[in-house]
């Protein structure tokens, strides 16, 4: 005789989602934090 436990349905807690305008917001923030990044590593930020 045997008996499954589904773990997830007992124990599973999940966990809010952020905002879309969260996300958005940190996107927004890497883009900036990154720019020009690419053209210093290739040399084209040279002048």
């Amino acid at each position: 005789t045997g008996y499954e436990i589904s773990f997830t349905r007992y124990f599973y807690k999940p966990q809010p989602l952020r905002s879309l305008e969260d996300i958005r917001a940190d996107i927004l923030a890497l883009e900036k934090e990154t720019e020009g990044l690419l053209d210093e590593i290739i040399g084209r930020g040279e002048k």
